[in-house]
């Protein structure tokens, strides 16, 4: 019997790392959870460089494609992003490109991924309490 239940604060900019291994809806609750009001979560384009963020998602269950193709984005629209994920297909609404780039790296083909060490980190970081 459980009596209460704690959970820590957390910091957007360190717990927000999206874990491409995870089901498609619990990715898309993860990334609800941390939009507005706060940064979103985050991952990265292609290279570590290009980080985003992403603010709005939608999870469509579909059959799923090979674990490999998890993260890659698999068709692209003017109003949203699909990307493959474990059991489907995730529907991104919006997105925020970090580090002013030029160009889009959002492209057909592109790989969202994060670093093992930022999902490391992200799960192990707990922010001070301020009281």
């Amino acid at each position: 019997h459980i009596s209460g239940t704690y959970f820590p604060l957390l910091d957007t900019n360190i717990n927000g790392a999206i874990n491409w291994d995870w089901e498609g809806k619990d990715i898309e609750s993860f990334v609800n959870g941390f939009s507005r009001p706060y940064n979103g979560a985050f991952t990265y384009v292609t290279a570590k460089k290009n980080k985003i963020r992403i603010l709005d998602c939608k999870f469509k269950k579909t059959s799923s494609l090979h674990p490999y193709t998890f993260g890659i984005i698999l068709d692209k629209t003017k109003k949203a992003i699909y990307v493959s994920v474990k059991n489907g297909v995730l529907k991104i609404n919006e997105v925020v490109i970090e580090n002013n780039l030029k160009n889009n790296p959002l492209r057909l083909g592109s790989r969202l991924w994060t670093p093992h060490t930022e999902l490391e980190k992200s799960l192990f970081y707990r922010p001070k309490n301020e009281k």
